[in-house]
Protein backbone atom coordinates (compact mmCIF):
# COMPACT_ATOMS: atom_id res chain seq x y z
CA UNK A 1 0.00 0.00 0.00
CA UNK A 2 1.59 3.57 -1.22
CA UNK A 3 2.66 5.89 1.88
CA UNK A 4 0.03 8.04 2.54
CA UNK A 5 -1.04 10.55 5.46
CA UNK A 6 -4.69 9.61 6.61
CA UNK A 7 -5.40 12.28 9.16
CA UNK A 8 -8.63 13.66 8.00
CA UNK A 9 -7.28 16.98 9.08
CA UNK A 10 -4.94 17.10 6.17
CA UNK A 11 -7.55 15.46 3.95
CA UNK A 12 -5.04 13.91 1.30
CA UNK A 13 -6.39 10.16 1.53
CA UNK A 14 -4.87 6.75 0.41
CA UNK A 15 -5.39 6.15 -2.83
CA UNK A 16 -8.72 3.33 -2.44
CA UNK A 17 -8.01 -0.22 -2.16
CA UNK A 18 -8.88 -2.40 -5.16
CA UNK A 19 -12.23 -4.72 -4.35
CA UNK A 20 -12.28 -8.15 -4.98
CA UNK A 21 -15.40 -9.31 -6.71
CA UNK A 22 -17.11 -10.58 -3.85
CA UNK A 23 -16.90 -7.10 -2.21
CA UNK A 24 -18.20 -5.28 -4.57
CA UNK A 25 -20.80 -8.14 -4.57
CA UNK A 26 -21.86 -7.15 -0.48
CA UNK A 27 -21.81 -3.12 -1.54
CA UNK A 28 -24.22 -3.72 -4.40
CA UNK A 29 -26.80 -5.72 -2.13
CA UNK A 30 -26.36 -3.00 0.16
CA UNK A 31 -27.36 -0.57 -2.13
CA UNK A 32 -29.96 -2.40 -3.85
CA UNK A 33 -31.44 -3.38 -0.51
CA UNK A 34 -35.62 -1.77 -0.80
CA UNK A 35 -35.61 0.96 1.28
CA UNK A 36 -37.67 1.43 4.72
CA UNK A 37 -37.06 -2.08 5.73
CA UNK A 38 -36.32 -2.83 8.98
CA UNK A 39 -32.59 -3.11 9.59
CA UNK A 40 -30.94 -6.94 9.73
CA UNK A 41 -31.49 -8.32 13.18
CA UNK A 42 -27.93 -10.65 13.71
CA UNK A 43 -27.95 -14.32 13.34
CA UNK A 44 -28.93 -16.20 16.81
CA UNK A 45 -25.75 -16.32 18.95
CA UNK A 46 -23.44 -14.14 17.16
CA UNK A 47 -20.68 -13.72 19.47
CA UNK A 48 -17.93 -10.71 19.31
CA UNK A 49 -14.71 -10.56 21.27
CA UNK A 50 -13.57 -7.30 22.37
CA UNK A 51 -10.03 -6.66 23.36
CA UNK A 52 -7.13 -3.66 23.34
CA UNK A 53 -4.12 -3.51 24.33
CA UNK A 54 -2.00 -7.35 23.21
CA UNK A 55 1.22 -7.59 22.57
CA UNK A 56 3.13 -10.10 21.21
CA UNK A 57 4.37 -13.74 23.17
CA UNK A 58 2.17 -16.45 25.36
CA UNK A 59 0.13 -13.69 27.01
CA UNK A 60 -1.54 -12.55 23.86
CA UNK A 61 -1.77 -15.68 22.37
CA UNK A 62 -3.58 -17.48 25.39
CA UNK A 63 -6.27 -14.65 25.18
CA UNK A 64 -6.81 -15.16 20.91
CA UNK A 65 -6.94 -19.00 22.21
CA UNK A 66 -9.56 -18.27 24.75
CA UNK A 67 -11.51 -16.56 21.79
CA UNK A 68 -11.34 -19.25 19.70
CA UNK A 69 -12.31 -21.97 22.29
CA UNK A 70 -15.47 -19.78 23.49
CA UNK A 71 -16.67 -20.08 19.66
CA UNK A 72 -16.18 -15.94 18.69
CA UNK A 73 -17.52 -14.92 15.05
CA UNK A 74 -15.62 -11.98 14.82
CA UNK A 75 -12.67 -9.83 17.21
CA UNK A 76 -12.81 -6.09 17.94
CA UNK A 77 -9.40 -4.34 18.66
CA UNK A 78 -9.72 -1.13 20.08
CA UNK A 79 -6.03 -0.18 19.54
CA UNK A 80 -2.77 -0.71 20.47
CA UNK A 81 -1.56 -3.82 18.50
CA UNK A 82 2.05 -5.61 19.13
CA UNK A 83 3.96 -3.03 20.89
CA UNK A 84 6.87 -3.29 18.37
CA UNK A 85 5.82 -1.67 15.21
CA UNK A 86 5.69 -5.10 13.45
CA UNK A 87 2.94 -5.13 11.30
CA UNK A 88 3.59 -8.80 10.08
CA UNK A 89 4.43 -10.74 13.44
CA UNK A 90 1.19 -8.55 14.69
CA UNK A 91 -1.10 -10.35 11.81
CA UNK A 92 0.86 -13.58 11.67
CA UNK A 93 -0.07 -14.07 15.80
CA UNK A 94 -4.06 -13.16 14.85
CA UNK A 95 -3.92 -15.90 12.02
CA UNK A 96 -1.85 -18.44 13.53
CA UNK A 97 -4.70 -18.97 16.11
CA UNK A 98 -8.18 -17.43 14.66
CA UNK A 99 -6.77 -17.62 10.46
CA UNK A 100 -6.31 -15.54 8.08
CA UNK A 101 -10.20 -15.31 7.11
CA UNK A 102 -11.53 -14.51 10.56
CA UNK A 103 -13.39 -10.94 11.02
CA UNK A 104 -10.86 -9.07 12.88
CA UNK A 105 -11.96 -5.57 13.19
CA UNK A 106 -9.90 -2.88 14.53
CA UNK A 107 -9.11 0.51 15.46
CA UNK A 108 -5.60 2.78 15.49
CA UNK A 109 -3.64 2.95 18.91
CA UNK A 110 -1.19 5.59 19.94
CA UNK A 111 1.12 2.60 19.94
CA UNK A 112 0.26 1.87 16.20
CA UNK A 113 0.80 5.28 14.80
CA UNK A 114 4.21 5.30 13.40
CA UNK A 115 3.72 2.22 11.47
CA UNK A 116 -0.31 2.67 10.87
CA UNK A 117 0.10 4.16 7.53
CA UNK A 118 3.13 2.90 5.82
CA UNK A 119 3.54 0.14 3.54
CA UNK A 120 3.23 -2.85 5.01
CA UNK A 121 1.86 -1.25 8.02
CA UNK A 122 -0.94 -2.32 10.27
CA UNK A 123 -3.91 -0.34 8.14
CA UNK A 124 -2.39 -2.22 5.30
CA UNK A 125 -2.74 -5.91 6.68
CA UNK A 126 -6.83 -4.57 8.05
CA UNK A 127 -7.56 -3.58 4.20
CA UNK A 128 -6.17 -7.26 3.18
CA UNK A 129 -8.69 -8.88 5.39
CA UNK A 130 -11.58 -6.99 4.80
CA UNK A 131 -11.46 -7.09 1.36
CA UNK A 132 -10.86 -11.02 1.60
CA UNK A 133 -14.05 -11.34 3.76
CA UNK A 134 -16.05 -9.29 1.23
CA UNK A 135 -16.67 -6.50 3.97
CA UNK A 136 -17.06 -3.04 2.70
CA UNK A 137 -16.65 0.02 4.21
CA UNK A 138 -16.44 3.88 4.11
CA UNK A 139 -13.82 6.05 4.91
CA UNK A 140 -10.55 5.69 6.43
CA UNK A 141 -10.30 1.95 8.04
CA UNK A 142 -9.51 1.91 11.60
CA UNK A 143 -9.11 5.85 12.34
CA UNK A 144 -12.60 7.39 11.00
CA UNK A 145 -14.60 4.53 8.83
CA UNK A 146 -18.27 3.06 9.41
CA UNK A 147 -19.53 -0.60 8.25
CA UNK A 148 -21.80 -3.23 8.19
CA UNK A 149 -21.30 -6.96 9.98
CA UNK A 150 -24.08 -9.32 10.53
CA UNK A 151 -26.36 -6.99 11.68
CA UNK A 152 -24.15 -5.19 13.62
CA UNK A 153 -23.25 -1.06 12.77
CA UNK A 154 -19.78 -0.32 13.91
CA UNK A 155 -18.20 2.81 13.87
CA UNK A 156 -14.37 3.11 14.42
CA UNK A 157 -12.50 6.55 14.95
CA UNK A 158 -8.80 7.83 16.40
CA UNK A 159 -9.56 10.85 18.99
CA UNK A 160 -6.87 11.71 20.59
CA UNK A 161 -4.50 10.30 18.67
CA UNK A 162 -5.06 11.30 14.55
CA UNK A 163 -6.79 14.18 15.17
CA UNK A 164 -9.53 15.62 18.54
CA UNK A 165 -12.52 14.08 19.53
CA UNK A 166 -14.36 17.14 20.16
CA UNK A 167 -15.30 18.89 16.59
CA UNK A 168 -13.77 16.01 14.47
CA UNK A 169 -14.84 12.95 15.47
CA UNK A 170 -18.07 13.38 17.88
CA UNK A 171 -19.59 14.75 14.75
CA UNK A 172 -18.47 11.82 12.77
CA UNK A 173 -19.95 8.95 14.87
CA UNK A 174 -23.55 11.89 15.70
CA UNK A 175 -23.59 11.63 11.67
CA UNK A 176 -23.03 8.09 11.13
CA UNK A 177 -25.64 6.62 13.66
CA UNK A 178 -27.97 9.08 12.22
CA UNK A 179 -28.42 8.17 9.34
CA UNK A 180 -28.28 4.10 10.55
CA UNK A 181 -31.16 1.83 11.20
CA UNK A 182 -28.84 -0.84 12.88
CA UNK A 183 -30.47 -2.30 15.83
CA UNK A 184 -27.24 -2.41 17.71
CA UNK A 185 -24.22 -0.28 17.61
CA UNK A 186 -21.07 -0.23 18.21
CA UNK A 187 -18.34 2.85 18.79
CA UNK A 188 -14.92 2.06 18.70
CA UNK A 189 -12.13 3.86 19.52
CA UNK A 190 -8.79 3.39 21.84
CA UNK A 191 -8.06 6.64 24.09
CA UNK A 192 -10.01 7.69 26.87
CA UNK A 193 -11.13 10.64 29.41
CA UNK A 194 -9.55 10.49 33.01
CA UNK A 195 -13.22 9.26 34.61
CA UNK A 196 -14.38 6.40 32.03
CA UNK A 197 -11.07 4.37 33.07
CA UNK A 198 -9.51 2.87 36.26
CA UNK A 199 -5.70 4.03 35.64
CA UNK A 200 -4.03 7.76 35.79
CA UNK A 201 -4.88 7.98 32.48
CA UNK A 202 -5.26 11.64 31.78
CA UNK A 203 -8.52 13.38 29.22
CA UNK A 204 -7.24 12.40 25.65
CA UNK A 205 -10.21 12.51 23.56
CA UNK A 206 -12.50 14.76 25.04
CA UNK A 207 -16.17 14.24 25.97
CA UNK A 208 -18.22 14.80 22.72
CA UNK A 209 -17.20 11.37 21.30
CA UNK A 210 -18.55 9.67 24.96
CA UNK A 211 -21.69 11.86 24.68
CA UNK A 212 -22.74 11.20 20.80
CA UNK A 213 -22.34 7.68 20.72
CA UNK A 214 -24.26 7.37 23.91
CA UNK A 215 -27.24 10.13 22.73
CA UNK A 216 -26.96 7.21 19.02
CA UNK A 217 -28.02 4.15 21.68
CA UNK A 218 -24.27 2.85 21.00
CA UNK A 219 -22.14 1.03 23.19
CA UNK A 220 -18.88 2.72 23.85
CA UNK A 221 -15.70 -0.08 23.64
CA UNK A 222 -12.29 1.02 24.56
CA UNK A 223 -8.90 0.40 25.72
CA UNK A 224 -5.97 2.04 26.55
CA UNK A 225 -5.73 1.39 30.39
CA UNK A 226 -4.84 -2.28 30.68
CA UNK A 227 -7.45 -3.34 32.85
CA UNK A 228 -11.05 -4.33 32.56
CA UNK A 229 -13.70 -2.00 33.64
CA UNK A 230 -17.47 -1.37 32.77
CA UNK A 231 -19.57 1.61 33.66
CA UNK A 232 -23.35 1.23 34.77
CA UNK A 233 -25.52 2.59 32.18
CA UNK A 234 -25.31 6.27 31.99
CA UNK A 235 -27.55 8.90 31.02
CA UNK A 236 -24.38 11.49 31.38
CA UNK A 237 -20.62 10.10 30.20
CA UNK A 238 -19.17 13.54 31.18
CA UNK A 239 -21.18 13.95 34.33
CA UNK A 240 -21.67 10.31 35.31
CA UNK A 241 -24.88 9.90 35.74
CA UNK A 242 -26.18 6.47 36.62
CA UNK A 243 -29.57 5.88 35.29
CA UNK A 244 -30.11 2.29 36.33
CA UNK A 245 -27.81 -0.36 38.13
CA UNK A 246 -29.74 -2.95 37.22
CA UNK A 247 -27.80 -6.18 34.91
CA UNK A 248 -30.50 -5.40 32.32
CA UNK A 249 -28.97 -2.26 30.42
CA UNK A 250 -31.54 -0.78 28.22
CA UNK A 251 -29.88 1.26 25.37
CA UNK A 252 -32.14 4.56 24.58
CA UNK A 253 -31.22 6.50 21.92
CA UNK A 254 -32.08 10.34 22.00
CA UNK A 255 -35.07 11.78 20.29
CA UNK A 256 -33.92 14.66 18.77
CA UNK A 257 -37.48 16.49 18.35
CA UNK A 258 -37.70 16.27 22.39
CA UNK A 259 -35.67 18.42 24.56
CA UNK A 260 -34.67 15.72 27.07
CA UNK A 261 -31.88 13.84 26.64
CA UNK A 262 -33.01 10.25 26.43
CA UNK A 263 -29.96 8.61 25.43
CA UNK A 264 -28.80 5.57 27.15
CA UNK A 265 -25.07 3.82 27.04
CA UNK A 266 -22.44 2.34 29.30
CA UNK A 267 -18.74 2.24 28.48
CA UNK A 268 -16.21 -0.28 28.84
CA UNK A 269 -12.66 -0.48 28.88
CA UNK A 270 -11.51 -3.59 27.41
CA UNK A 271 -7.08 -3.98 28.02
CA UNK A 272 -6.55 -7.16 29.13
CA UNK A 273 -5.46 -8.23 25.85
CA UNK A 274 -1.63 -9.80 26.93
CA UNK A 275 0.42 -6.83 27.36
CA UNK A 276 0.84 -5.72 31.13
CA UNK A 277 -1.93 -5.55 33.59
CA UNK A 278 -1.95 -2.09 36.10
CA UNK A 279 -3.66 -1.32 39.23
CA UNK A 280 -6.42 1.06 40.18
CA UNK A 281 -6.19 4.57 40.80
CA UNK A 282 -9.55 6.06 39.35
CA UNK A 283 -12.37 5.08 41.98
CA UNK A 284 -16.13 6.40 41.09
CA UNK A 285 -19.95 4.63 41.78
CA UNK A 286 -20.17 5.07 38.00
CA UNK A 287 -18.26 1.69 37.80
CA UNK A 288 -20.71 -1.71 37.77
CA UNK A 289 -17.47 -3.64 37.41
CA UNK A 290 -13.64 -3.63 37.90
CA UNK A 291 -11.09 -6.00 37.06
CA UNK A 292 -7.58 -4.41 37.73
CA UNK A 293 -3.91 -5.81 39.23
CA UNK A 294 -5.54 -4.68 42.48
CA UNK A 295 -8.23 -7.64 42.26
CA UNK A 296 -5.61 -10.23 40.98
CA UNK A 297 -6.83 -9.95 37.49
CA UNK A 298 -5.37 -12.11 34.86
CA UNK A 299 -5.75 -11.33 30.66
CA UNK A 300 -9.13 -11.77 28.99
CA UNK A 301 -11.46 -10.53 26.69
CA UNK A 302 -15.24 -9.20 26.95
CA UNK A 303 -17.60 -11.12 25.01
CA UNK A 304 -21.30 -10.23 23.62
CA UNK A 305 -23.29 -12.32 22.14
CA UNK A 306 -26.33 -11.05 20.15
CA UNK A 307 -29.59 -12.38 19.67
CA UNK A 308 -30.26 -14.59 23.00
CA UNK A 309 -33.04 -16.91 24.01
CA UNK A 310 -34.72 -15.76 20.20
CA UNK A 311 -34.67 -11.79 20.66
CA UNK A 312 -32.34 -9.79 18.33
CA UNK A 313 -32.29 -6.91 20.71
CA UNK A 314 -31.44 -8.95 23.34
CA UNK A 315 -27.87 -9.23 24.19
CA UNK A 316 -25.40 -11.41 27.15
CA UNK A 317 -22.16 -10.16 27.94
CA UNK A 318 -19.29 -11.64 30.16
CA UNK A 319 -15.62 -11.42 30.69
CA UNK A 320 -13.95 -14.15 30.95
CA UNK A 321 -10.61 -14.40 32.10
CA UNK A 322 -7.49 -17.27 30.78
CA UNK A 323 -8.13 -19.25 33.61
CA UNK A 324 -11.81 -19.71 32.70
CA UNK A 325 -13.04 -16.89 35.45
CA UNK A 326 -16.26 -14.99 34.53
CA UNK A 327 -15.33 -11.53 36.19
CA UNK A 328 -18.53 -9.89 35.18
CA UNK A 329 -21.97 -10.75 33.64
CA UNK A 330 -24.56 -8.93 32.40
CA UNK A 331 -27.44 -8.55 29.64
CA UNK A 332 -28.22 -5.36 27.19
CA UNK A 333 -31.24 -4.69 25.29
CA UNK A 334 -31.55 -2.38 22.84
CA UNK A 335 -34.41 -0.02 21.80
CA UNK A 336 -32.71 1.69 19.29
CA UNK A 337 -34.71 1.89 16.19
CA UNK A 338 -37.46 0.68 18.17
CA UNK A 339 -41.45 1.93 18.49
CA UNK A 340 -42.50 2.14 22.41
CA UNK A 341 -45.51 3.30 23.10
CA UNK A 342 -45.93 2.52 26.94
CA UNK A 343 -41.84 3.24 27.48
CA UNK A 344 -41.55 -0.32 29.50
CA UNK A 345 -37.96 -1.34 27.62
CA UNK A 346 -39.95 -3.65 24.76
CA UNK A 347 -40.78 -2.62 21.75
CA UNK A 348 -44.10 -2.58 20.26
CA UNK A 349 -43.56 -5.11 17.66
CA UNK A 350 -42.98 -7.64 20.56
CA UNK A 351 -45.22 -6.23 23.45
CA UNK A 352 -47.93 -7.94 24.69
CA UNK A 353 -49.33 -4.81 26.17
CA UNK A 354 -48.99 -1.85 23.97
CA UNK A 355 -50.58 0.89 26.41
CA UNK A 356 -49.61 -0.58 29.73
CA UNK A 357 -45.71 -0.70 30.85
CA UNK A 358 -45.10 -4.63 31.81
CA UNK A 359 -41.32 -5.20 31.40
CA UNK A 360 -41.79 -8.62 32.69
CA UNK A 361 -44.09 -9.12 29.63
CA UNK A 362 -45.93 -11.60 31.87
CA UNK A 363 -48.48 -13.95 29.87
CA UNK A 364 -50.20 -16.46 31.88
CA UNK A 365 -52.45 -18.28 29.58
CA UNK A 366 -49.80 -17.84 26.43
CA UNK A 367 -52.85 -15.86 24.23
CA UNK A 368 -50.70 -12.72 23.43
CA UNK A 369 -51.99 -10.38 25.53
CA UNK A 370 -49.83 -10.18 28.90
CA UNK A 371 -51.49 -10.16 32.12
CA UNK A 372 -50.97 -6.39 32.62
CA UNK A 373 -53.62 -6.20 30.03
CA UNK A 374 -55.85 -8.79 29.80
CA UNK A 375 -58.72 -9.74 32.43
CA UNK A 376 -60.11 -11.93 29.67
CA UNK A 377 -59.64 -15.03 31.60
CA UNK A 378 -62.41 -16.69 29.54
CA UNK A 379 -60.55 -15.93 26.47
CA UNK A 380 -63.92 -15.32 24.87
CA UNK A 381 -62.70 -11.46 23.76
CA UNK A 382 -64.70 -9.80 26.41
CA UNK A 383 -64.28 -8.54 30.15
CA UNK A 384 -67.44 -9.71 31.68
CA UNK A 385 -69.48 -11.78 34.31
CA UNK A 386 -67.70 -15.14 33.64
CA UNK A 387 -64.44 -13.49 34.29
CA UNK A 388 -65.68 -12.03 37.41
CA UNK A 389 -66.95 -15.63 38.92
CA UNK A 390 -62.82 -16.33 38.06
CA UNK A 391 -61.73 -13.89 39.60
CA UNK A 392 -64.10 -14.04 43.14
CA UNK A 393 -63.18 -17.90 43.07
CA UNK A 394 -59.38 -17.19 43.22
CA UNK A 395 -59.16 -14.22 45.19
CA UNK A 396 -56.80 -14.61 48.27
CA UNK A 397 -55.24 -17.91 46.75
CA UNK A 398 -51.38 -17.86 46.24
CA UNK A 399 -48.57 -19.74 43.91
CA UNK A 400 -49.55 -23.43 45.00
CA UNK A 401 -53.13 -23.25 46.32
CA UNK A 402 -55.95 -25.41 44.29
CA UNK A 403 -57.61 -21.60 43.41
CA UNK A 404 -54.65 -19.83 42.09
CA UNK A 405 -54.17 -19.40 38.78
CA UNK A 406 -51.35 -17.81 36.77
CA UNK A 407 -53.07 -16.25 34.27
CA UNK A 408 -55.29 -13.71 36.89
CA UNK A 409 -51.84 -12.59 38.67
CA UNK A 410 -51.75 -9.13 37.34
CA UNK A 411 -48.20 -7.89 38.94
CA UNK A 412 -46.74 -11.69 39.07
CA UNK A 413 -46.37 -11.39 42.84
CA UNK A 414 -47.59 -15.42 42.88
CA UNK A 415 -50.81 -14.31 45.06
CA UNK A 416 -54.46 -13.01 43.75
CA UNK A 417 -55.42 -9.87 45.68
CA UNK A 418 -56.54 -6.50 45.74
CA UNK A 419 -54.17 -5.24 42.79
CA UNK A 420 -55.95 -7.84 40.50
CA UNK A 421 -59.52 -6.98 41.71
CA UNK A 422 -58.71 -3.57 40.92
CA UNK A 423 -57.51 -4.09 37.74
CA UNK A 424 -60.71 -6.36 36.87
CA UNK A 425 -62.96 -2.94 37.48
CA UNK A 426 -61.13 -1.05 35.79
CA UNK A 427 -61.31 -3.35 32.67
CA UNK A 428 -64.59 -4.84 32.66
CA UNK A 429 -66.67 -4.35 29.80
CA UNK A 430 -63.49 -4.08 27.65
CA UNK A 431 -61.47 -5.92 25.37
CA UNK A 432 -58.54 -7.49 26.65
CA UNK A 433 -54.93 -6.06 24.99
CA UNK A 434 -53.94 -4.14 22.92
CA UNK A 435 -51.22 -6.46 21.89
CA UNK A 436 -48.53 -5.88 19.37
CA UNK A 437 -48.23 -9.79 19.18
CA UNK A 438 -49.86 -10.79 15.33
CA UNK A 439 -51.12 -13.83 17.05
CA UNK A 440 -52.53 -11.78 19.69
CA UNK A 441 -55.86 -13.94 20.53
CA UNK A 442 -54.67 -17.95 20.00
CA UNK A 443 -52.55 -19.70 22.12
CA UNK A 444 -49.31 -20.55 22.54
CA UNK A 445 -48.51 -16.78 21.33
CA UNK A 446 -45.04 -15.87 21.50
CA UNK A 447 -42.64 -13.72 20.09
CA UNK A 448 -39.86 -15.44 19.59
CA UNK A 449 -37.66 -17.23 16.98
CA UNK A 450 -35.41 -19.35 18.51
CA UNK A 451 -35.72 -23.13 18.30
CA UNK A 452 -38.72 -25.13 19.39
CA UNK A 453 -37.69 -28.81 20.14
CA UNK A 454 -41.01 -30.81 21.13
CA UNK A 455 -42.56 -28.83 18.41
CA UNK A 456 -45.09 -27.20 20.82
CA UNK A 457 -45.24 -23.77 19.37
CA UNK A 458 -43.30 -22.43 22.17
CA UNK A 459 -39.70 -21.66 21.63
CA UNK A 460 -37.46 -23.05 23.77
CA UNK A 461 -36.27 -20.23 25.66
CA UNK A 462 -40.45 -19.89 26.95
CA UNK A 463 -40.71 -23.36 27.04
CA UNK A 464 -41.16 -24.67 30.84
CA UNK A 465 -41.32 -28.72 29.56
CA UNK A 466 -38.34 -28.25 26.60
CA UNK A 467 -38.89 -32.18 25.76
CA UNK A 468 -42.93 -32.46 26.44
CA UNK A 469 -45.23 -31.02 24.01
CA UNK A 470 -48.49 -29.43 25.48
CA UNK A 471 -49.91 -26.43 27.25
CA UNK A 472 -47.60 -24.11 29.20
CA UNK A 473 -49.57 -25.05 32.66
CA UNK A 474 -47.22 -24.55 35.68
CA UNK A 475 -49.23 -24.60 38.63
CA UNK A 476 -47.10 -23.87 41.26
CA UNK A 477 -45.04 -21.57 39.18
CA UNK A 478 -41.67 -23.37 39.88
CA UNK A 479 -40.67 -23.08 36.21
CA UNK A 480 -41.40 -26.83 35.30
CA UNK A 481 -44.85 -26.96 33.66
CA UNK A 482 -46.86 -29.35 35.35
CA UNK A 483 -46.56 -31.82 32.16
CA UNK A 484 -42.85 -33.08 33.05
CA UNK A 485 -42.74 -31.59 36.93
CA UNK A 486 -43.93 -34.69 38.99
CA UNK A 487 -41.81 -33.10 41.78
CA UNK A 488 -44.48 -32.16 43.81
CA UNK A 489 -42.63 -30.76 46.86
CA UNK A 490 -40.48 -29.11 44.98
CA UNK A 491 -37.18 -30.30 46.92
CA UNK A 492 -35.27 -31.17 43.01
CA UNK A 493 -36.07 -34.77 43.24
CA UNK A 494 -39.37 -37.17 42.30
CA UNK A 495 -39.15 -39.51 45.26
CA UNK A 496 -41.21 -41.15 47.77
CA UNK A 497 -42.25 -37.86 49.25
CA UNK A 498 -44.17 -37.15 45.58
CA UNK A 499 -45.63 -40.58 45.28
CA UNK A 500 -47.56 -40.11 49.14
CA UNK A 501 -48.78 -36.78 48.36
CA UNK A 502 -50.32 -38.21 44.58
CA UNK A 503 -51.89 -41.18 46.41
CA UNK A 504 -53.69 -38.31 49.06
CA UNK A 505 -54.86 -36.52 45.63
CA UNK A 506 -55.90 -39.99 44.10
CA UNK A 507 -59.34 -39.51 42.23
CA UNK A 508 -59.96 -36.08 43.25
CA UNK A 509 -61.50 -33.52 41.12
CA UNK A 510 -60.97 -30.03 40.20
CA UNK A 511 -62.99 -28.18 42.65
CA UNK A 512 -62.88 -30.72 45.47
CA UNK A 513 -60.48 -30.44 48.90
CA UNK A 514 -58.06 -32.72 47.97
CA UNK A 515 -57.44 -31.76 44.75
CA UNK A 516 -54.22 -29.48 43.61
CA UNK A 517 -53.82 -28.04 39.85
CA UNK A 518 -49.95 -29.13 40.39
CA UNK A 519 -50.56 -32.87 40.87
CA UNK A 520 -53.11 -32.63 37.69
CA UNK A 521 -49.68 -33.50 35.07
CA UNK A 522 -52.08 -33.43 32.19
CA UNK A 523 -54.54 -30.81 32.94
CA UNK A 524 -57.47 -33.13 32.68
CA UNK A 525 -59.60 -31.78 35.97
CA UNK A 526 -59.00 -35.52 37.46
CA UNK A 527 -55.89 -36.35 39.35
CA UNK A 528 -55.60 -40.45 38.71
CA UNK A 529 -53.77 -42.83 36.45
CA UNK A 530 -51.90 -40.76 33.93
CA UNK A 531 -50.31 -39.40 36.78
CA UNK A 532 -48.78 -42.05 38.34
CA UNK A 533 -47.58 -43.41 35.15
CA UNK A 534 -45.75 -40.13 34.92
CA UNK A 535 -44.66 -39.93 38.07
CA UNK A 536 -43.65 -43.71 38.50
CA UNK A 537 -41.69 -42.74 34.82
CA UNK A 538 -40.09 -39.78 36.02
CA UNK A 539 -39.31 -41.28 39.67
CA UNK A 540 -35.27 -40.81 40.99
CA UNK A 541 -35.23 -38.11 38.36
CA UNK A 542 -35.58 -34.30 38.52
CA UNK A 543 -38.32 -31.98 36.77
CA UNK A 544 -38.14 -30.78 33.50
CA UNK A 545 -35.73 -30.02 31.79
CA UNK A 546 -37.38 -26.41 31.40
CA UNK A 547 -35.70 -23.55 28.76
CA UNK A 548 -36.13 -21.20 31.56
CA UNK A 549 -33.83 -19.29 33.18
CA UNK A 550 -35.45 -18.73 36.69
CA UNK A 551 -36.66 -22.99 36.60
CA UNK A 552 -36.68 -24.27 39.88
CA UNK A 553 -37.42 -21.01 42.26
CA UNK A 554 -41.14 -19.41 42.64
CA UNK A 555 -42.39 -17.69 41.76
CA UNK A 556 -40.64 -18.15 37.84
CA UNK A 557 -42.44 -15.72 35.45
CA UNK A 558 -40.70 -17.39 32.27
CA UNK A 559 -39.10 -13.90 31.43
Amino acid sequence: MPRCHLDPRVGVPCPRPRASARAWLALFSLLLAPAGLAAEAPPPGLKVAFIGDQGLGPDAIAVLQLIAAEGADAVVHSGDFDYGGDPAAWNAQIDSVLGADFPYFASIGNHDESRYFTSGGYQSYLTARMIRLGIPWSGNLGVQSTFHWNGLHFVMTAPGIVGQGDGLYDLYIRDQFAASDAIWRISSWHKNQHLMQTGDKTDETGWGVYEQARRAGAILATAHEHAYSRTHLLSSMELQTIASTAQLLVLTPDEPVTPADEGRSFDFVSGLGGESIRDQNTFGDWFASVYTLNQGARYGALFAVFHVKGDPRLARFYFKDVDGRVIDDFSVRSRVGCNDGDDDGVCDEADDCLATPNPSQLDGDFDGYGNACDADYSNDGTVGIQDLMSLGAALGSAAGDPGYAPALDVDGDGAIGDPELAFFASQFGRLPGPSGLGCAGSAPCVACDAPDTDGDGLCDPLDSCLATPGAPVDSDLDGYGDACDPDFTNDGVVGLPDYLMLGMAFGSRRGEPGYAPALDMNDDGTIGLPEFLLLGARLGSTPGPSGLDCAGSIPCLGR
